[in-house]
């Protein structure tokens, strides 16, 4: 509005600068006259402020390149018509030319930086999807080499996500429950038997679940001694550390009916599903440097059982030949050799015991062993994990009758001829064998002791030859040749 002395009143539209001459600064002021129709003159005062500024923007980013840009694709006829970038940008930025320094060298932290230089040229048609080949990885503390650096032992791996608070867990764990210096001995049976861990972790993942799963990959199992959790070697091995198959296993202790808490024995079996024997294969990869890597396949099975069916294993963190042959071989002993566990409890009195150790066990074991057990179907054919051989064995039975109500179990003898039942058809029967003494080799899987002083421990069953060396161990390095190999790294 403008204002005259005689208080009339006349409404502006707007007021057009068309320029500015002179020395004109802020907060200076002018006087604009006009006349009217009616010969009467009036003046307005106008007070310049900010007369260099005219109406810049406002915005919250650092750069505006283009400001509504979507106001160009509204239109009154809404989707009855199509437009050019419905489906996709317009344009596309092809080439940059300019490039600047920072002020400051940006830091990221906790991150993995990966940076693509591209110069002007016809190499590159198309870039779709950017994939790196990456000789290191994370700078982690090695504990044999006590300094920080990359590594692919999974010992320093399971130290690092116990003990990183960033993208490990250690804001949830306290390092003092991981045995550290456990973890260096198998870290140094890893390097002396090439068992390397060449992998990532992606997803988040449960930590003990995980290791349980990645320990057999490795030769190794998840210990626990004294509340400590370990990886610990599942083979025996020398002072170089490497897998020892020509001497017997060290027998640390013997536990008998003498040391062993009364009734405090207990033995788990194996389901017979668990014990049937297969090829095992092992898929696993190979690279070479800056190139994709090979996914290869190594077959493995113990001579004459060729026909048995294939059990697959991923195993993408195995990046050589011999590692893959030595982990086939595992599983098949494995399956072969492992029946039972045992728990028992016994005073700590003189034990110098930790996972991974051997002991020796004697006592009374139950007369009934489920590798001794089975079925005659109706036509003589004998189902056990166990051949019968022969002639005559003493058993527990109970059989089908057809019409006949049967449900006690009663003492019989088996005939056996040719391989086939002669008599007890369609029954399920348990060899008899009598309470004897049984002495057998196992290996520490976890030792723990309550608050009343006893100790609590669970031990797997060890097979041993006679001379006492590892089974296992034996068939792992193939002294006996007992394992046919199919696939890398000489292809049929």
């Amino acid at each position: 509005m403008g204002h005259t002395s005689r208080n009339l009143w006349w409404e502006v539209d707007r007021y057009e600068v068309v320029r500015v001459e002179g020395n004109i600064g802020h907060n200076d002021t002018f006087v604009k006259t006009a006349r009217t129709d009616n010969d009467v003159q009036f003046g307005f005062e106008f007070r310049l402020f900010h007369p260099n500024k005219f109406g810049e923007p406002e915005t919250t980013s650092n750069r505006l390149f283009q400001r509504f840009s979507g106001v160009a694709e509204v239109s009154h006829y809404g989707d009855l018509i199509t437009r050019s970038c419905d489906n996709g940008p317009e344009h596309e930025v092809i080439y940059v030319n300019e490039s600047l320094a920072e002020d400051e060298t940006p830091v990221y932290d906790g991150c993995a930086v990966a940076g693509l230089k591209l110069k002007s040229s016809d190499n590159f048609n198309q870039l779709d999807q950017v994939r790196l080949y990456l000789d290191q990885g994370l700078q982690v503390e090695r504990l044999i080499d006590n300094d920080t650096a990359a590594s692919n032992l999974l010992t320093d791996l399971l130290w690092y996500l116990v003990t990183n608070k960033d993208t490990g867990a250690g804001e949830l764990l306290n390092s003092s429950l991981v045995d550290k210096a456990a973890l260096t001995t198998t870290g140094r049976y890893l390097r002396a038997n090439r068992l390397y861990w060449d992998d990532v972790i992606a997803e988040p993942i449960n930590l003990r679940s995980w290791l349980a799963e990645q320990a057999a990959g490795v030769l190794c199992f998840v210990g626990l001694k004294n509340g400590k959790l370990n990886l610990e070697p599942a083979l025996p091995y020398d002072s170089n550390y490497e897998i020892n198959a020509s001497e017997p296993v060290p027998i640390s202790a013997m536990f008998t009916g003498g040391n062993i808490i009364e009734d405090s024995l207990e033995i788990t079996w194996l389901e017979l599903e668990e014990r049937k024997m297969f090829k095992s294969a092992i898929i696993y990869r190979e690279s070479q440097l800056n190139e994709f890597p090979e996914e290869k396949t190594l077959i493995a099975h113990y001579n004459g059982d060729q026909d048995l069916p294939i059990e697959q294993f991923d195993a993408p963190f195995i990046t050589s030949d011999e590692h893959a042959q030595k982990v086939a071989r595992y599983f098949l002993a494995l399956r072969k050799y492992l029946t039972h566990t045992i728990t028992f409890k016994t005073l700590p009195w003189g034990l110098n015991l930790e996972a991974g150790k051997f002991i020796r066990v004697a006592t009374e074991l139950s007369p009934y062993r489920p590798d001794n057990n089975g079925i005659v179907t109706a036509d003589g054919t004998v189902v056990s994990v166990s051949e019968l051989a022969d002639g005559s064995h003493d058993v527990y039975f109970w059989q089908r009758r057809t019409g006949e109500a049967q449900d006690t179990v009663q003492e019989g003898s088996l005939e056996i001829s040719g391989g086939k039942a002669q008599n007890l058809f369609d029954s399920v029967f348990s060899v008899k064998g009598g309470s004897h003494a049984d002495e057998q080799i196992y290996q520490i899987e976890a030792l723990d002791i309550d608050q009343d002083g006893i100790v609590t421990i669970k031990a797997g069953n060890y097979a041993v030859d006679s001379e006492g060396r590892s089974k296992i161990a034996i068939d792992v390095i193939d002294t006996a040749n007992a394992i046919t190999l199919v696939g890398p790294p000489d292809e049929d």
